[in-house]
């Protein structure tokens, strides 16, 4: 039997014996977590870095597409006011078409497709 002091519950007399728990230096500690709380813990903090691991490549991904359409942007412009407005449009331009994109690079928009039917058109 050792004696130390410890935080009790009220109304404990004086000078009683306590069950306390002691880690391997002897120190009066807390009890150890719950298996409930360790996996909890877990969970949570996994699906946390799961999002962030979602989040940074989502960034990564619309920080690079930005870039990347800036520059093919600032490309065209420059392709654009080298050209004379009686040149034909090319499909690498979209000069004189009134359109920002290249005809060609993204496809043809599409109509909604009614539910249950199957939807042959090419591409």
């Amino acid at each position: 039997m050792r004696t130390g002091a410890a935080l009790v519950k009220p109304g404990t007399p004086k000078g009683a014996t306590v069950r306390v728990r002691a880690d391997r230096d002897e120190t009066v500690t807390t009890a150890p977590v719950s298996t409930l709380n360790a996996t909890s813990t877990g969970r949570l903090v996994g699906g946390m870095a799961a999002l962030g691991l979602a989040a940074g490549t989502r960034a990564a991904r619309a920080g690079m597409r930005r870039v990347l359409g800036r520059r093919r942007h600032a490309r065209w412009g420059a392709e654009c006011a080298s050209r004379s407005p009686a040149d034909p449009p090319t499909r690498s331009t979209a000069c004189g078409t009134g359109g920002g994109r290249p005809p060609g690079l993204i496809g043809p928009v599409r109509p909604p497709v009614a539910r249950g039917t199957l939807d042959t058109a090419p591409l």
